[in-house]
C-alpha cells in the first residue's frame, strides 16, 4: 500500500516521464512555414519522426480568434510532409500558427501577412 506521500510522488514522476516524452517528441518534430512573411500562400514543410493518425494546422490573429484551419485526419506516416495555405484573403498584419496533433501542441510560432 502506498502512503500519500507515495502517491504523490508516483504522480509527480509519471507527469515528468509524459512531459519529457513530448518535449522530446517537440524538439523531433521540424515544422517551418514559409514564406514568412508571406503575401498569399503559405507552405508549411514537415518532417515527423513517427506516424500521426490527425494533425490539424491553425491559423489565429493575435486576439485568440481561430482564422483559418486545415484538419488532417487520414493518417500521416513518418516522414517529410508538405502542405499549402491560401491565406490570400487575410488583412496584413502578424498573425500565430498551431500545429497540433491528437491534442499535443507540436509547434507554436508567428506568421507574418504583407499584402
Amino acid at each position: 500500500m502506498h502512503t500519500h506521500f507515495e502517491k504523490d510522488a508516483l504522480s509527480i514522476a509519471q507527469f515528468k516521464s509524459t512531459s519529457t516524452a513530448l518535449q522530446d517528441l517537440n524538439e523531433m518534430v521540424e515544422i517551418v512555414a514559409s514564406p514568412n512573411p508571406t503575401k498569399d500562400i503559405v507552405t508549411f514543410q514537415l518532417e515527423l519522426p513517427e506516424a500521426m493518425p490527425h494533425l490539424s494546422i491553425q491559423i489565429y490573429g493575435l486576439t485568440g480568434q481561430l482564422i483559418e484551419e486545415i484538419q488532417l485526419s487520414n493518417g500521416l506516416s513518418s516522414g517529410p510532409h508538405q502542405f499549402k495555405m491560401n491565406l490570400s484573403d487575410l488583412s496584413s498584419g502578424l498573425y500565430v500558427y498551431k500545429v497540433s496533433s491528437n491534442q499535443r501542441l507540436l509547434k507554436t510560432d508567428y506568421l507574418t501577412i504583407t499584402n
